[in-house]
């Protein structure tokens, strides 16, 4: 199917893909040809997201004992400037597996705003992006303790005024370009909420495969709002919450009961993240739970986000179920150890180990 709609590039990948013959091919090289493809033929490779975003300052390490105290300064050494927010670190994983990120967000005309949108193009990922004048860039400014603890403040209030006519007016234009639409993250942007079944519905509708990471369950959500996520899950193909999260929604003593009530109403392939435990996938009426990697953990944020990445780079390579879970876990793995992010070289070099 490939080869035939490659016109010139024929040979070149029957070289690499020879006709009759086994062989193992890198992940790096199998990426690279289907973005031959996709840049030949319009093939369905990029991925859609939308949510949150801030301007991260991650101040690591952070020498804190006690937290932080009122009428204290506490001096560190080490800190980064990132792009954040959930669904924004997907996509800026996916950008360095190759999967052509578009992210949907809202940002203030302000300077950090400005800064965003330049790290979000130096990232690999493409900006749609509505730029509000009367509201203020998200900023979140997180400490990482020596233990990995970790204290999250955020200010600001461009996200919190990203309303669903907003998102929907700038997503509509792309669905017909995407092969994935990630929605993650879902609570912290309780506006948006009563779209995503709609939006959902219509990404199916034209074939593009939608993937569901809720995020935390905090107190300020409500019912009515966890019976909106449930309201998504039919038009879901991959659902990939952690453990905790995925039992507050869904109730049970245990994953196995909670999978149960979501295939009363879905046939999602489901993987529930466990941490350091590892993941268990569902699909069908079948299960499997497979281990984490052990690494030196340097910091845990963005860990559940970029399994999810791995996972759905996996799928588009055509991997099974079972590679793709090992795949988001080796990128988690990576992400959580390294202070760069994962890459199709490393995850490959930390599969075979």
């Amino acid at each position: 199917m490939i080869i035939s709609n490659l016109g010139d590039n024929k040979a070149f990948f029957r070289n690499i893909f020879p006709i009759g013959k086994k062989r193992r091919c890198p992940l790096r090289l199998i990426s690279i040809c289907l973005s031959l493809c996709y840049n030949s033929t319009n093939m369905k490779a990029s991925i859609l997201s939308m949510g949150a975003m801030y301007a991260d300052i991650n101040c690591l390490k952070f020498p804190y004992k006690k937290g932080l105290l009122p009428n204290q300064e506490i001096v560190g050494d080490v800190y980064e400037v990132v792009p954040g927010g959930s669904a924004l670190n997907f996509a800026r994983v996916c950008a360095g597996l190759d999967l052509h990120p578009v992210f949907v967000g809202k940002i203030g005309k302000d300077k950090i705003g400005a800064l965003l949108k330049e790290l979000l193009l130096e990232t690999g990922i493409t900006p749609s992006l509505i730029e509000d004048p009367k509201a203020s860039t998200m900023v979140g400014m997180n400490f990482i303790g020596e233990d990995e603890s970790s204290i999250m403040t955020v200010v600001g209030s461009a996200s919190r005024s990203f309303i669903g006519k907003q998102m929907m007016d700038k997503i509509e234009p792309y669905l017909d370009k995407v092969g994935y639409l990630y929605i993650g993250g879902c609570f912290k942007l309780k506006a948006l909420l009563p779209f995503y079944p709609a939006l959902a519905r219509k990404a199916r509708r034209k074939n593009v495969k939608v993937i569901l990471d809720h995020g935390r369950i905090t107190n300020l959500v409500s019912k009515v709002d966890i019976q909106t996520i449930k309201k998504i899950l039919p038009f879901v193909d991959h659902y990939l919450p952690n453990k905790e999260e995925f039992l507050a929604v869904w109730g049970g003593n245990s994953v196995d009961e909670a999978v149960a009530k979501v295939r009363k109403i879905s046939a999602s392939d489901i993987v529930v993240k466990d941490a350091e435990k590892g993941a268990t996938g569902f699909r069908k009426n079948k299960s499997i739970q497979l281990p984490s990697f052990k690494v030196a953990v340097l910091n845990t944020v963005g860990a559940g986000d970029s399994f999810n990445a791995g996972f759905i780079k996996a799928q588009s390579l055509g991997s099974d179920f079972v590679e793709s879970i090992r795949f988001g876990s080796a990128t988690a793995a990576l992400k959580i150890s390294d202070s760069s992010l994962p890459t199709l070289k490393k995850i490959e070099k930390l599969l075979k180990k």
